[in-house]
């Protein structure tokens, strides 16, 4: 009898050590191929080329049975960016627990940052021959001359730090990264500085920035970016007019806002492919200030994938267009410095007139 017990006892117990471990067949195996788009907003060949560009920062070597493979971990990543909840993963991603999730996120967003690998990168145009292929490509949207990128701030929702906690409230009234970047004509962010509380200004974000130093030190003669009027007119960087005088300027201005459109676009596709970073429909990101900042630039890695792999961009609902233009009220920011005034009206005058 007592052998029949015991018999019994470790029938049990093998019972649940085999449960501990769920069934983590991954969902690429069962879903087609509009589920996984739905759902991660990556098709099959992109999440596989992210799994195989991560996989050395991820694999680890383990004693246990069942660690959680990489593709997995990279799709809880994608999940919570696609979704901005820890929480809808638990039943997503057969068993693994919030926590799980949480480290997961964290681990896989690091190695993404740490990545500047095409086609998941961020890349300013460097060399002769995407400065050119740059500039075509802007001056094809509205005969806009010289111009390689458009900059723009926008405010990512974060949860209330715990540390110089006002610092980080946005003139929206909620906490956030004011989180400045750089597009090209394609919609890629070609650079991204996401830093800086939302209180802060983006004229003085770009002064801190690598952009800032490189334009003063003549890197990038010959080129223009273009911003709104929160920033300061300079040689470089053309503002639109506050009040345009003549046929000339007013061609000017209306160039300038269609060409400029491209970075708020870009912000409105990342916000509405990477629901994490959308306030009004994932609300915020749910960790500290700096490892939101990781996550933005994780995302905006993930967006110019989508574009360089060629996938369709998600339509862009009215809220998130205008979300990407945070500055264009702050009219009285333009300073009008004199050299940026006389570039910009020579501008005007041969282009323009």
């Amino acid at each position: 009898m007592a052998n029949v017990l015991l018999a019994g006892l470790a029938e049990r117990r093998t019972i649940r050590r085999e449960r501990v471990f769920r069934d983590r067949t991954h969902p690429l195996d069962v879903l087609n191929d509009g589920d996984v788009v739905a759902r991660y907003r990556l098709d099959r060949r992109s999440i596989l080329q992210v799994v195989d560009f991560l996989t050395p920062a991820l694999e680890r070597p383990t004693n246990r049975n069942h660690a959680i493979p990489v593709v997995l971990q990279v799709l809880t990543a994608l999940r919570y960016y696609a979704s901005g909840s820890f929480q809808s993963l638990v039943s997503d991603l057969h068993g693994i627990s919030v926590p799980s999730t949480s480290r997961i996120v964290r681990s896989v967003t690091t190695a993404i940052v740490n990545l500047n690998t095409y086609p998941l990168s961020i890349s300013f145009p460097s060399n002769p021959r995407e400065i050119a292929e740059a500039q075509q490509a802007f001056y094809e949207i509205a005969n806009f001359p010289h111009v390689v990128s458009c900059i723009d701030g926008t405010q990512i929702a974060i949860k209330s730090p715990t540390k110089d906690e006002h610092v980080f409230v946005c003139r929206k009234n909620y906490h956030s990264l004011n989180v400045q970047a750089t597009t090209d004509a394609r919609l890629r962010f070609t650079s991204v500085v996401s830093r800086y509380p939302g209180s802060a200004h983006d004229s003085f974000i770009l002064k801190q920035s690598g952009i800032w130093r490189k334009y003063q030190s003549g890197d990038f003669d010959g080129t223009i970016i273009l911003g709104d009027s929160g920033y300061p007119l300079k040689p470089w960087l053309m503002v639109p007019f506050i009040q345009t005088h003549n046929d000339a300027q007013a061609k000017y201005n209306k160039s300038h806002k269609t060409t400029r459109c491209t970075i708020e676009r870009a912000f409105g596709v990342a916000k509405s492919r990477f629901r994490c970073i959308h306030h009004k429909s994932g609300g915020f990101l749910m960790h500290s200030p700096e490892v939101s900042a990781q996550v933005v630039v994780a995302v905006f890695k993930l967006h110019n994938l989508c574009i360089n792999n060629q996938l369709p961009n998600p339509e862009i609902e009215p809220d998130d267009a205008e979300e990407g233009d945070d500055d264009d009220d702050h009219t009285t920011g333009v300073t009008l410095l004199a050299d940026g005034a006389r570039a910009r009206d020579e501008l005007v005058r041969f282009r323009f007139s």
